[in-house]
């Protein structure tokens, strides 16, 4: 389930919930942890691929100046 769709069912679960009477309460708080659930789990997975993402953009500008240095290491000991 995409997260706007989970999103969704999440607010018509509480709208449910809310105008519930109490014997019907307790499937719909189920239904609506399970989507919370699916919420959470979502969005660490959004999370993770984000880092992982930040991290690789690190590494890669990191290596691009040690490069960058080393060259210009190189250069100024070839006119010296």
């Amino acid at each position: 389930m995409s997260l706007s769709r989970v999103e969704k069912r999440i607010q018509e679960l509480c709208s449910k919930a809310a105008s519930a009477s109490e014997p019907e309460l307790k499937p719909i708080l189920s239904e609506l942890k399970a989507a919370l659930r699916e919420h959470t789990r979502h969005l660490r997975l959004l999370a993770a691929e984000q880092f992982n993402r930040s991290i690789d953009s690190l590494q890669s500008e990191l290596t691009r100046r040690k490069h960058a240095e080393a060259e210009t290491v190189n250069d100024r000991q070839a006119t010296s």
